[in-house]
């Protein structure tokens, strides 16, 4: 009886110390996310745009210094284009902008994408992969997700969405709703990890998005969306008076998100009956 007590004890012990070790969770208050954008249908199968957006801060914190009034702040230029029916391949050029306490970092950031659009069933299966390169000082802020620790200047993004276009009307480039759901992981991509280097969690960074686009016209898209953005980083263990350790040493950082996205497109041409503009989360 008193063995059966005494591994009793120890099993409930040893199940306290594991979950004293689970990962710490943080949430931070709601951030707001405006974007303007311009964009130029060079033809049915080239695009580019431009947009200036970024991240505000719900909470106040002391020498603050937005630009344009976001803490946050990303100018973007774009240019894809279409060779087959469901594939698609381009280049950006982002300039990311944090006016943090007391100091503003920032950083030129090029990056590559290729994106695969295809009908499934009564909705369009979206997946976007795309590699980024931070140009500057330290990439800090060059990834446009919330984050405390930049493992490399290299970021690579994998995006899955689901959209399905809901027309209002007769005219096939007319009124249109346009419920979207996306989900993006991403990581720093690290080849080589040198003595000095912090260890990092597989993923950084996740983000999921819904929104409901209103297409009105072939020209004027209004895009409100909600997301919750998550940064998975590591911490030194921490341990109690004992040396037990307290932690596993990861964070999970997870900050809501409000935004809206207003995208304004030139036409060269009149619109054709089966043409269909990218989603405003480029």
């Amino acid at each position: 009886m008193m063995q059966k007590t005494a591994m009793l004890a120890l099993l409930l012990a040893g199940a306290g110390q594991v979950a004293a070790q689970g990962t710490e969770k943080l949430r931070r208050p709601v951030a707001l996310a405006p974007e303007l954008q311009a964009a130029v249908a060079l033809s049915a199968d080239n695009y580019a745009y431009f947009s200036v957006g970024g991240r505000r801060e719900t909470e106040d914190f002391a020498g603050r210094n937005p630009a344009l009034g976001l803490d946050y702040l990303n100018l973007t230029a774009g240019y894809e284009h279409r060779w087959a029916p469901q594939w698609s391949w381009g280049a950006t050029l982002r300039y990311a902008s944090e006016p943090a306490t007391f100091v503003r970092r920032s950083a030129v950031v090029p990056g590559l994408l290729l994106r695969h659009r295809a009908a499934l069933g009564p909705v369009q299966f979206g997946q976007r992969l795309g590699v980024e390169y931070a140009i500057g000082e330290a990439a800090y802020n060059a990834a446009p997700f919330p984050t405390t620790l930049v493992a490399s200047r290299t970021l690579v993004r994998l995006r899955l969405d689901v959209e399905k276009t809901i027309r209002l009307g007769s005219r096939p480039a007319g009124f249109a709703l346009r419920p979207r759901v996306s989900f993006e992981p991403a990581l720093f991509l690290r080849l080589q990890k040198a003595d000095l280097d912090l260890d990092k969690r597989t993923v950084d960074f996740t983000s999921l998005r819904g929104e409901i686009g209103v297409q009105a016209g072939p020209q004027l898209t209004l895009t409100p969306w909600v997301g919750m953005m998550a940064n998975y980083s590591r911490l030194l263990i921490q341990t109690d008076k004992n040396g037990v350790p307290t932690s596993n040493g990861k964070l999970n950082t997870t900050t809501p998100v409000v935004g809206l996205d207003l995208r304004y497109t030139f036409l060269a041409r009149p619109a054709s009956a089966d043409w269909q503009q990218l989603p405003t989360q480029n």
